[in-house]
């Protein structure tokens, strides 16, 4: 599966970056895996609890991600919607659901962590985030390289996100996603058919 389409949309709400989630809002303790191909200048993502997606107005979902990008930097973050969460705009039904709305602390993301890997060119990668109560981690080819504590949210869906500038979209390729469940039974996930898109979606290719 790949990120086709190599530059941002004209959209005309808030824009974040291009991103699908897949599974159930009730999944609390579980790990995300996935094999990408980053090429120079590409970024992309795992993500977990994700357990909201924007109210209509822009797609800026709320939950923790693993980024890597192709320089070897990795951050692991917590995305809390949008910077302003109590900015009035949109249409008029839109700027109702704001004003009617309870929003407590800020918004905009916040870096749990963060460091650098040595990639090696040419190579698949394996991107994992753990999460498991307050603890998460993030791993690239099983080595541990950023941990945090949070409380934020303890439930929500999982996802693959890639990064996005002012005038480029990264095209990464991903492949080979599983999600288990932490002390469970595990699932696996093989189909890329099997992805349930957000607003903002990857499009799938074979690799």
């Amino acid at each position: 599966m790949r990120q086709v389409v190599p530059a941002p949309t004209l959209s005309w709400a808030p824009e974040w970056q291009p991103y699908t989630i897949i599974g159930d809002r009730e999944w609390s303790d579980y790990e995300v895996s996935v094999d990408v191909w980053l090429k120079p200048g590409d970024t992309a993502g795992v993500m977990g609890r994700i357990n909201h997606v924007g109210t209509g107005y822009g797609v800026i979902p709320k939950g923790y991600y693993l980024e890597l990008k192709h320089s070897g930097e990795c951050r692991l973050i917590a995305i809390r919607g949008k910077k302003n969460p109590n900015e009035i705009v949109g249409d008029a039904e839109q700027q109702r659901l704001i004003a009617s709305g309870k929003f407590e602390g800020e918004g905009g993301e916040l870096v749990l962590d963060s460091s650098k890997a040595t990639l090696k060119s040419g190579k698949w990668v394996r991107l994992t985030l753990r999460l498991e109560g307050e603890t998460l981690t993030g791993s690239i080819d099983g080595r541990h390289i950023v941990s945090g504590t949070s409380r934020l949210y303890r439930a929500g869906m999982a996802g693959l996100l890639v990064g996005q500038e002012a005038e480029r979209t990264s095209t990464p390729f991903f492949k080979s996603l599983r999600i288990d469940a932490v002390g469970s039974e595990s699932c696996k996930i093989t189909s890329a058919a099997n992805l349930r898109a957000s607003k903002d979606h990857l499009d799938s290719d074979e690799v």
